[in-house]
């Protein structure tokens, strides 16, 4: 298969799911859906010091399937991962309270439902 090629998307999805699958933690997180997966970006929602730490440390176990992260870390982190409130992911703003993620998504899928009916 030809990187690029019409099928790559799909295959490196599927690549990426049984991967992510086969770390307890990340598995735990898809299934509980506070880990968002699109292409190579990743977004875990963790609710604790101690769940960021382990989500780190997940990440770091990607590096046998020679996946790992290249960004440096951030000046204020938690084992070198950045604490916020609210970040942007491909295109919508994950906010850290549960009233505000779903009055955002909400905003979201209304965009784009106008966008589909035009």
């Amino acid at each position: 298969m030809r990187q690029g090629g019409s099928a790559s998307p799909e295959l490196f999805t599927f690549y990426l799911d049984k991967v992510l699958r086969s770390i307890p933690f990340l598995k735990k997180k898809l299934d509980e859906k506070a880990l968002l997966a699109f292409a190579d970006d990743l977004l875990i929602e963790c609710v604790d010091e101690a769940e960021t730490v382990e989500a780190i440390q997940a990440i770091k176990a990607l590096k046998c399937f020679g996946l790992e992260p290249e960004d440096p870390p951030p000046p204020k982190a938690i084992g070198g991962v950045e604490v916020v409130q609210s970040h942007k992911y491909l295109g919508i703003k994950v906010q850290s309270r549960k009233a505000d993620i779903l009055k955002d998504t909400k905003a979201f899928c209304q965009r784009i439902d106008r966008h589909v009916r035009r």
